[in-house]
């Protein structure tokens, strides 16, 4: 699962969400596969815009990117196969990328759907 962080930065004196950073072990992501799902954790970490690692190879993703299930609602899904295109349209190996960041006015959507706090599901066998 990937570690999913929120830097925050002041805009306007405000302390504000400013991107959404997934950061991916390798071989995390199956690039052969059409989506990427994950358990949405919250509440996150709050981290300085200034903490962000620059030196990570990084892709810019968008709401757009990302499947939801009103049913599962702490499970999201990224269409693998449209951040793929994207970056072989622009000559980059989707294998290098180990971090994914939403920026800030897509961050406010995404906010609205995240899970309030983080639940698990407890199953008993009855023998």
């Amino acid at each position: 699962m990937p570690q999913q962080r929120i830097y925050y930065d002041y805009i306007d004196g405000k302390l504000m969400p400013y991107i959404y950073v997934l950061t991916f072990q390798n071989g995390e992501i199956n690039w052969d596969n059409q989506v990427y799902e994950y358990e949405a954790i919250k509440p996150f970490k709050h981290e300085d815009i200034y903490d962000f690692d620059s030196s990570i190879l990084t892709s810019s993703i968008f709401f757009s990117d990302f499947i939801f299930n009103n049913n599962n609602p702490q499970h999201f899904k990224l269409n693998l196969t449209s951040i793929k295109s994207r970056l072989e349209r622009d000559y980059i190996d989707p294998y290098v990328i180990k971090q994914f960041v939403l920026g800030t006015f897509e961050l406010q959507e995404l906010l609205q759907l995240l899970p309030k706090e983080r639940s698990m599901k407890l199953f008993l066998e009855v023998i």
